[in-house]
Formats: C-alpha cells, sequence, structure tokens
C-alpha cells in the first residue's frame, strides 16, 4: 500500500481555502449579528469624545514604536545593523507583509531588505522566531496578570485559562537546546544555520518591551471606548487583557492576512461581558480599522523617508 503526499502546491491550496472560508464566515457572522441587533446598537449611549482620540493616537504610537524596538534590539543583538533607524526603516517597508496570508512574506520581506545591508538570512530567521515566542509570551503574561479584575466571560471562559498552559511552552523555547530544535525544524532544507547566544538579561529585556507594547495596545481600545460613549477606570484591565488575547490568537492564525475576522471575533465575544455583543462587535471594528490607518500613516512616513534618503544616496558626488 502507497501512501501518496500532499504537494507544497496543495498544502498551499488548502491553506488559501481555509483563509478564506474563515473570512467570509467571519465577516457573515459579524454582519448578521450587527443585523439582528441593530436597535440595541442604535440606543445604545453614544457620547463623543474627542480629546479620547488623541490619546488613543498617542497609545498607537507607544505601541508602534514598542514593536519597532524590539525588533531593533533582537536584530542587533545578532548580528544586524545597530543602527535604529535602518532597522526601524526596514520594520516597517516589511510590515506590509503581513497584509498576506502566511508568516512567509513577513520573513521573506525582511530577509529580502536586509540583504541589501549583507546581513545572513539566518540572523533574520532567528530574529523572526524569538520576536513571534516574546509576542506570544508577553500577550499571555497581560492577559493572565489581570484575569482576577475581568467580569465573567460569556463564551468558552474555560478555553481561555487552558490558554494559559500555553506560557510554560513558550518558556520552553527560550531554552537554548529547544530553540535550537525549533529552528532547524523550521530552516529544514537549508545549511546548518548557526545559533547566536542570547542572554537571560537580553530576553528579560525584549520581554519588557512587548508587554508594553500589548498595554500601548489596550490603552488604545480604552481611549476608543472613551471616544464615542462613557468608560470607567474599571474597563482599563479588561482592554489590555482582551487586546492581548485576541492579538495572540490573530498571531496563531497565521494562514490569515494580519488575522483579519479572527481577531475581531476573540475580541468582541470578550468585550460582550461589559457591552452588548453588537456594540463589542463595533468597538473591535473601530479598534482594528483605527490601527489600520494608524500603522498605514506611520508606515508611510517611514518609507518617505527611506525614499527621501535614498534617492539622495544617488544625487550624491564623492569627489
Amino acid at each position: 500500500m502507497t501512501v501518496k503526499l500532499i504537494s507544497r502546491d496543495q498544502v498551499q491550496f488548502i491553506k488559501r481555502l481555509l483563509a478564506i472560508t474563515i473570512l467570509i464566515a467571519s465577516t457573515l457572522f459579524l454582519a448578521f449579528t450587527v443585523y439582528t441587533n441593530w436597535k440595541e446598537l442604535r440606543g445604545y449611549q453614544w457620547e463623543f469624545n474627542y480629546s479620547y482620540l488623541l490619546l488613543a493616537a498617542f497609545a498607537l504610537l507607544i505601541a508602534f514604536f514598542s514593536n519597532v524596538l524590539g525588533w531593533g534590539l533582537i536584530v542587533e543583538h545578532l548580528g544586524g545593523p545597530s543602527d535604529f533607524a535602518k532597522n526601524a526603516e526596514i520594520y516597517c517597508i516589511a510590515a506590509h507583509g503581513k497584509r498576506l496570508p502566511g508568516s512567509f512574506w513577513y520573513v521573506a520581506g525582511r530577509a529580502y531588505l536586509y540583504e541589501k545591508e549583507a546581513v545572513p538570512a539566518a540572523i533574520i530567521l532567528q530574529g523572526s522566531l524569538w520576536e513571534i515566542t516574546f509576542q506570544l509570551l508577553s500577550g499571555l503574561i497581560i492577559y493572565g496578570m489581570f484575569l482576577p479584575l475581568y467580569r465573567e466571560i460569556r463564551y468558552a471562559s474555560f478555553n481561555h485559562y487552558l490558554l494559559l498552559i500555553t506560557i510554560p511552552l513558550l518558556l520552553l523555547i527560550l531554552s537554548p537546546s529547544i530553540f535550537r530544535m525549533l529552528l532547524r525544524h523550521l530552516s529544514r532544507g537549508q545549511r546548518e544555520i548557526k545559533i547566536s547566544q542570547v542572554h537571560w538579561h537580553n530576553k528579560a529585556l525584549w520581554l519588557f518591551i512587548y508587554l508594553l507594547g500589548w498595554l500601548a495596545g489596550g490603552g488604545i481600545l480604552y481611549f476608543l471606548t472613551g471616544s464615542v460613549s462613557s468608560i470607567s477606570l474599571d474597563f482599563l484591565p479588561a482592554c489590555w487583557g482582551f487586546v492581548a488575547l485576541s492579538g495572540v490568537v490573530s498571531t496563531l492564525a497565521f494562514f490569515l492576512p494580519g488575522g483579519i475576522g479572527v481577531r475581531e471575533i476573540s475580541l468582541s465575544l470578550l468585550l460582550s461581558s461589559y457591552v452588548p455583543l453588537s456594540v463589542a462587535i463595533m468597538l473591535a471594528l473601530l479598534f482594528r480599522v483605527w490601527t489600520l490607518v494608524g500603522e498605514t500613516i506611520l508606515l508611510a512616513a517611514f518609507w518617505s523617508v527611506s525614499k527621501s534618503r535614498f534617492e539622495s544616496r544617488l544625487t550624491r558626488k564623492d569627489y
């Protein structure tokens, strides 16, 4: 009896089909819920406060630059450029790859851009693995830290506790031997990759930076909510934890472009413990649009700076 293996093209087709199915299903779920609860949504006490929008913009800047700083420190430690501006420039340009399904394009875009700086692709692969590990670990820590302060979660609360079990698993990745095994698995078919040593004080610093990024992300949701309705300070821990957890879930849904759909649904279900589900969906969509527009503006700003810098190199004459 012969077993027919699935080809790589078939695997990619299955991933695309799964991504399209989830995107359509999540869109229909969100639209149907808003439609069936339209009266409740219109009757909600909406109060617009534009000062909170400024705070949401400030929180977005902190979250964005935390992620940029985290990546810059990681790649610098592994042997990449020490120039913060250069690392930030490449991070922002490659971030467009997140809009495509799968993590391949994101990492491949980084590897291509760093190749121009004579940085081996192995360093970028290691750095990207460290980045996603600390993003997941810090997100789960944030969610677990504020767990006693949440209201009772209405949907699949037991599963949320199960997610915390993955924290010890992520801590295992911080072990050099486990990290080496995982990296060899991800880079199979390539030459032997030299593993760069990372000390625990570096790992602690990276973890702190990504923790700060998740807290700033929760601040975005809190201030956006305050810009359209009245809120209390008790809602802030929920914003911190729910944004972190929904971000972890969307990161795990790597086959979707930017985790779209999965993040909105998970965040909506979590927020429904505090506001009606239809309102929670609108807040989740507002959070998505705000971060997407804000990141696009920041990416465009970095792109214009890098483009002008590149053009200045071409027109500069050396004597």
